[in-house]
């Protein structure tokens, strides 16, 4: 019990420490300036957040009077994580693709990071957006990039059209956002260059960095010109432009810690359900972690996929096999991404696979269910192998 107690307060006293190590304010939008969402504007909503180009970006909220998750104009969808999300028109493209309505108009959104980066340090960023059902333009140019200053917005004086230098060039000369993003090296934008128009799941936009020292601010839209659009138009439009409108939650920057050692909590020698089921038995029985080396699951989601009922099944038949045998299912991650966020897909992974032996006939109280984040990795998180590895559920015999 005292292990138990002194394990659970382990893991909550990291994850706090991780949890604060986001360098994104607010980064699942939750963070509300006033409870009462009496405007559709990000800035009027939103501590750290605001749009740069004013106009079809709004927040999404169960509370708000303009845009809930299951009631506007543009899709429903429920936040990733939290109630709080953003919706994004990305891109505009004019029907005609002449003068008549001007060339592609492209929208933004930035908030200023909690401390300045540093210099030659390594770090990772991600983000998360979902295409609307409603949108007549899905394209693949979505992007976000670090400047020392924040953009202006051009639409603060009345007198200055919404979108005039927010609107991208048809031709060889290049506005001020643009003159910005290609020249900053802290550059991301969906590396798969293929056009996202998932509705029912989240994409993922993320890479690596090492700092200039000079990052102040994030703004997050599309930076291309009309010419180097990849798109595909999905419905007719009525209207002069096709719009391209994205759900976006969940923007995470965070140093990755080199320096320090890794591996601190080792696990226990383990093999994997690749071996006999007589292998598997003997491993159990001398306190090795067994690797369910083929359960797998949708990316950030804990429903299993087909192919891993061969696997479980082999577990069935060893449990049903051997009365005596009690176990614990163990869910682990790689070191990525919020630590809350991980640690409780991991203990949902791992009721998962118990769930599954339950329903095939094994007994609830053999088992018992733990989630344990990224606190016990078994390969370095250096490398996208060693996270691989990493992103596992085992499990080992309970004393």
């Amino acid at each position: 019990m005292t292990k138990t107690i002194l394990l659970i307060l382990l893991i909550l006293t990291v994850q706090m420490a991780r949890a604060q190590s986001n360098l994104i304010q607010n980064s699942s939008f939750e963070d509300l300036k006033n409870p009462n969402i009496s405007s559709m504007r990000i800035a009027d909503n939103l501590h750290h957040w605001q749009e740069v180009a004013v106009g079809d970006i709004g927040y999404v909220h169960p509370k708000s009077a303009y845009l809930k998750p299951n009631q506007n104009p543009y899709g429903k969808q429920e936040a990733r994580t939290g109630k709080g999300l953003i919706m994004l028109k990305i891109a505009a493209l004019p029907l005609s693709g002449g003068d008549n309505y001007g060339d592609l108009k492209r929208y933004y959104l930035q908030t200023q990071l909690s401390q300045n980066l540093q210099k030659g340090k390594k770090y990772h960023f991600e983000f998360y957006v979902n295409w609307a059902e409603r949108s007549t333009l899905a394209i693949a140019n979505i992007s976000a990039f670090f400047l020392e200053k924040p953009i202006i917005k051009l639409a603060d004086s009345p007198k200055k059209r919404m979108y005039r230098h927010e609107q991208s060039s048809s031709g060889e000369s290049l506005d001020q956002i643009r003159m910005s993003a290609v020249q900053t090296i802290d550059y991301f934008k969906n590396e798969t260059d293929t056009v996202i128009k998932n509705e029912q799941d989240w994409t993922k936009i993320e890479g690596e960095f090492i700092a200039k020292g000079t990052e102040k601010v994030l703004i997050l839209g599309c930076f291309d010109m009309q010419k180097e659009l990849k798109y595909e138009i999905k419905r007719k439009q009525k209207f002069n432009w096709y719009d391209a409108f994205y759900f976006v939650d969940d923007i995470a920057l965070y140093e990755i810690k080199e320096d320090q050692p890794e591996n601190l909590f080792v696990e226990k020698p383990s093999i994997s359900t690749s071996g006999s089921k007589q292998e598997i038995v003997q491993a159990l029985d001398s306190g090795k972690n067994v690797i369910l080396a083929n359960v797998n699951f949708e990316h950030e989601k804990h429903d299993l996929l087909s192919n891993s009922f061969a696997e479980l099944n082999k577990i069935k038949s060893i449990l049903q096999e051997h009365p005596n045998i009690k176990i614990e299912i163990q869910g682990h991650t790689d070191q990525v991404g919020d630590s809350i966020f991980n640690q409780i897909l991991s203990t949902k992974r791992a009721q998962a696979v118990c769930d599954y032996l339950v329903a095939k006939g094994i007994d609830p109280t053999r088992m018992i269910v733990f989630g344990f984040g990224y606190l016990f990795p078994i390969a370095s998180n250096r490398t996208s192998a060693g996270r691989r590895r990493n992103r596992r559920v085992s499990i080992r015999q309970k004393k």
